[in-house]
């Protein structure tokens, strides 16, 4: 296009702007995901120590382990058999070799990606995200001058999802066989109506390129203020899985333990 310095700033401020959302969701995470590791740490320690010992004071008190109590004996008792890490330790190393092999597919990483889109809020972070950072760059091609096919095109090429990359091919074709760009857009998931009627606004009005940038601007916008929410959901309910599972282990621990002490009385 003959302006590389600007395309090479939007490129250094997409990636600050990638590693502000890698660097959100890290923080996010990371305090959840090490409490939920040391309560399962805490709880197995706790299932692995005292398990036998309620088990042996059961039976001595005449009666069995039943309900949840029964169930965490018994897979205690089967995780220490050293049969099972025979076969379960290649199972692991087989199952994660296989999910690395399956995400390089094609396949694979398009039916990815169409599960992904139909995940509530996250499905909408994706979309906005692709179709924001697509309608930026189709933005700059346009106002360089270069055609609309062919900014869809580049744009879309340099999307690194392969469903918007199909989306996008479908719109070539569409335009090709005569339709506008907008109504292309009829029932794809990318495309919400307000970026819809201003794409239509755009091509009646001749100032597309303008509106394809505030579109951008718009979706990126509301995929960082999606995406904050959904942050900002993550430690209380990392909190409320903690509480529900000790509060599982204790009952399941302590009411056999009481029913089995008032039968004896």
């Amino acid at each position: 296009m003959g302006s590389l310095d600007a395309a090479l700033l939007r490129l250094a401020d997409a990636l600050d702007k990638k590693g502000e959302l890698r660097e959100r969701v890290i923080a996010a995470i990371a305090y959840p995901a090490w409490v939920f590791l040391a309560s399962v740490t805490i709880m197995g320690i706790l299932a692995a120590t005292t398990l036998p010992s309620i088990e042996s004071l059961l039976t001595e008190l005449g009666t069995h382990p039943s309900g949840l109590l029964a169930i965490a004996i018994d897979g205690m008792n089967i995780i220490e058999r050293p049969i099972t890490w025979l076969w379960l330790a290649p199972s692991l190393v087989v199952a994660f070799l296989g999910v690395v092999g399956a995400r390089a597919r094609p396949g694979v990483a398009l039916l990815g990606e169409v599960v992904l889109l139909r995940i509530p809020i996250v499905g909408r972070i994706f979309a906005d995200r692709c179709a924001g950072e697509f309608f930026s760059t189709c933005g700059d091609l346009l106002d360089a001058g270069v055609g609309i096919l062919d900014a869809i095109a580049l744009g879309a090429d340099a999307s690194p999802h392969l469903l918007f990359r199909q989306t996008a091919r479908v719109w070539i074709a569409r335009i090709e066989s005569g339709e506008t760009w907008s109504s292309s857009m009829a029932t794809d998931p990318f495309i919400d109506p307000m970026s819809k009627t201003m794409i239509e606004i755009g091509e009646e009005t001749g100032a597309l390129p303008q509106l394809l940038n505030a579109i951008g601007a718009h979706r990126l916008s509301e995929a960082g203020m999606r995406l904050r929410l959904l942050t900002s959901f993550i430690e209380p309910a990392a909190v409320l899985v903690v509480g529900c599972m000790v509060a599982l282990f204790v009952s399941g621990v302590l009411i056999p333990i009481y029913n089995a002490i008032g039968g004896i009385r």
